[in-house]
């Protein structure tokens, strides 16, 4: 299959922000950034920045590799290259991460959304609660049977004089009850 690892970059010379994409169909690919960065409602890097310095118009889409493969594995493996060497700033995900690079993906984003979350579990505590209650109504049969997956796995916690399932046991040993009877 061919494929196309491209690049956008805006023409104006203060405005240094890349992206950094592959495809197979690049005329279609084209087409779809144009339809994004019109949408209001995308709010990701790339279409954000695209409006912000001067609409689609004032950016440019050129190919930087084309060739042909025969897995997709391979396109994503040719865009890793080109984005470890240009380190482009709009692209938001990493073809070929691994666990480790997804991993502390997740707690940076964390670490930058945790009052974004926070405040969101607190204003929809009500609306969680009720989620939470239909989901186990609607899977009653289903969190049974992974339940039963761990009962043949019980055990006595002495110090308390519980018992506790042998995954929650580190969950228990951090508990005020199990704590407090040490």
């Amino acid at each position: 299959m061919e494929y196309v690892v491209y690049k956008i970059t805006c023409d104006s010379p203060d405005v240094d922000h890349l992206y950094l994409g592959s495809t197979k169909d690049f005329k279609k690919r084209k087409r779809l950034h144009k339809y994004h960065s019109k949408r209001e409602t995308n709010t990701s890097k790339l279409y954000t920045a695209i409006r912000s310095y001067g609409g689609f118009l004032n950016w440019t889409i050129e190919a930087v590799e084309t060739g042909t493969c025969e897995t997709i594995f391979e396109i994503r493996s040719r865009e890793r290259f080109y984005l470890d060497q240009l380190q482009p700033s709009l692209n938001m995900c990493r073809p070929q991460a691994s666990k480790e690079e997804r991993r502390l993906y997740h707690i940076e984003n964390y670490e930058q959304n945790k009052g974004k979350i926070k405040q969101y579990q607190f204003e929809n505590k009500d609306k969680m609660k009720e989620y939470n209650r239909q989901y186990k109504i609607a899977n009653k049969d289903k969190l049974k049977q992974y339940q039963s997956q761990y009962q043949s796995q019980i055990m006595h916690c002495d110090a308390c004089n519980c018992e506790i399932l042998t995954h929650r046991k580190a969950g228990h040993n951090k508990g005020k009850k199990h704590l407090n009877n040490l």
